[in-house]
């Protein structure tokens, strides 16, 4: 079966196989024509959506557009899984969490050893949401990236199948639909969910929290409340920064809800207490992250200050078509902020809150800021953007409606499918899945004791694929290396060219023959070995070439 391919040369995962190539390699071309076609339509009709009162009184006829359009965005996702998977070694520790659940394994006991003095690579233990979620996938078909892609892509299908239900009193079916395709069918989201991340999940979680928002503002009642409860835990089982919503959920009550505010505060928070201990209790509760506010700099505070507000131009685009995206992006805004004026959502405040806290917490947590960081941002943002272009051109006569919808869509159809034509000729990223690294990893598993430690780059990728504990380390000079490998007990360092930090390591890792000795050659790897007594030297050097 498919999901019996293991991972190494040639590897092809569910439905990944022949068909991902020749379609992404055409993808461009259907996917951007349909963004365009979307925008084009709704111009030539009212957009929008007519007031309605109440939350679910008078429901207006619904109509399959949306359904239909998630449909195709679905299938468009599925059927364009690739094989493989890039470097950036936050799935790793995820995979390592869902193998020690299925082989009952300690669930922190993942062989990433973690560096205090470069925290934000990650904590030593992940929250077991998404863990949870790939554990019966590796116990069906083992390490396969493309059957666990699929996973993440169908977090992504069900994040846009509650935008369905959030949007749906607010825009139009024909809105509501071109929303869903700018949302699940732009090149940033298209190469999110080949990545075996948490960030669509936890997007899809906070979505379903606010959907029980909503039905507890219809329903008060206590079953509703603690359903909303176990929602925002699941949120924050996937991600940590999910416990916002808490307090996002005790604004909204007490600034909108008139009926059973102290039932929803004490029934939702209540069950999200008694979860979020369970969790503790069960996996553990790390401190790691607290190792990050250690080391705040102002500096990257003024550095957040400034990336996030562009940041999202990368949904359009990126590379050759930059500035194309950029502008798509301040389109978008400027449609963003007329839109929040003139028509903000009363059911959406329990996101607007959440968008605020998340916002801010952003801003101070002193790491570099990422595009990924704001995905549960997007849906928010792309609904008042398509809601201020509907306002807007209600405004404007049929013809300047008409010209200025195509100017926008060009632009997006450029941005876009450009994007897409070079993703589509891309090869399958070289990470960790590819042969030259799968065989680095069966030359240590077979020559290297086990319990070794190992100082690598990518820490966790390393332990996944070799079993062997491994670090990350950030030291510039030999000296510095040395150091550290005595205080944590390493064994090896590995290095490879084309990682930054490992081109300078390797520098001087070559002429300290005393105390490094290469054992590995081969595919831009290199590996070394550590002999804290500094006597190498009166040994034979022995390196094994790759093939």
């Amino acid at each position: 079966t498919a999901c019996s391919s293991p991972v190494g040369p040639g590897t092809t995962g569910v439905l990944s196989r022949s068909i991902s190539p020749a379609l992404t390699g055409v993808i461009d071309t259907p996917v951007s024509w349909l963004l365009m076609a979307g925008i084009i339509s709704e111009l030539r009709l009212p957009c929008s959506a007519p007031p309605r009162s109440g939350v679910e009184a008078n429901p207006a006829p619904r109509s399959s557009l949306p359904h239909v359009v998630l449909a195709l965005v679905c299938c468009i996702h599925l059927l364009t899984i690739r094989q493989g998977h890039g470097w950036g070694d936050d799935f790793a520790q995820y995979i390592a969490h869902a193998r020690n659940l299925v082989e009952k394994q300690p669930y922190a006991n993942t062989g990433y050893v973690l560096n205090p003095e470069a925290p934000e690579i990650g904590p030593s233990a992940y929250p077991p949401g998404l863990p949870v979620l790939l554990a019966p996938v590796y116990a069906a078909c083992g390490l396969n990236f493309a059957a666990m892609k699929a996973v993440i892509a169908a977090s992504l299908g069900l994040l846009l199948g509650l935008l369905v239900v959030l949007f749906r009193r607010d825009l139009s079916p024909l809105q509501t639909g071109v929303c869903l395709l700018l949302i699940g069918l732009n090149p940033y989201m298209f190469d999110l969910k080949e990545q075996v991340l948490s960030d669509l999940p936890f997007a899809a979680f906070v979505a379903l929290s606010a959907v029980l928002v909503l039905r507890f503002e219809a329903r008060p009642g206590p079953g509703p409340a603690m359903a909303l409860g176990a929602a925002v835990y699941g949120a924050y089982a996937f991600r940590t920064v999910g416990a916002l919503l808490m307090p996002a959920l005790f604004l909204t009550a007490v600034t909108r809800l008139r009926a059973g505010r102290r039932m929803v505060l004490v029934a939702a928070t209540g069950t999200f207490v008694v979860l979020a201990v369970s969790q503790a209790a069960l996996f553990g509760w790390s401190s790691d992250y607290l190792l990050t506010l250690r080391k705040f700099d102002p500096a990257m505070l003024a550095y957040n200050l400034l990336f996030y507000p562009v940041s999202l131009y990368r949904l359009w685009g990126s590379g050759p078509t930059r500035n194309l995206a950029l502008a798509v992006h301040a389109i978008a805004a400027a449609f963003a902020v007329y839109g929040y004026v003139k028509a903000r959502s009363p059911r959406l405040r329990f996101l607007e809150y959440f968008a605020l806290l998340l916002l801010l917490t952003l801003l101070v947590w002193p790491v570099k800021g990422s595009t990924r960081f704001l995905i549960p941002l997007v849906p928010l943002w792309l609904f008042y953007a398509v809601r201020g272009f509907g306002l807007a051109s209600d405004r404007m006569p049929l013809r300047l409606r008409l010209s200025v919808g195509a100017a926008i869509a060009g632009a997006i159809l450029g941005a876009v499918g450009a994007s897409y034509y070079s993703y589509g000729a891309q090869r399958p990223p070289a990470g960790p899945a590819a042969p030259g690294f799968q065989r680095l990893a069966r030359h240590i598993g077979r020559n290297t004791p086990d319990g070794s430690l190992i100082l690598f780059a990518q820490p966790r990728a390393l332990a996944l694929f070799t079993s062997r504990r491994s670090a990350v380390c950030r030291c510039e000079s030999a000296d510095a290396l040395l150091d550290y490998a005595r205080r944590v007990g390493a064994s090896y360092v590995l290095a490879h060219e084309s990682f930054p930090v490992d081109r300078r390591r390797l520098a001087f890792l070559g002429h300290r023959p005393e105390w490094f000795q290469r054992v590995y050659a081969g595919d831009g790897y290199q590996l070394f070995r550590i002999d804290l007594r500094g006597q190498i030297a009166t040994s034979p050097s022995v390196v094994a070439l790759a093939p």
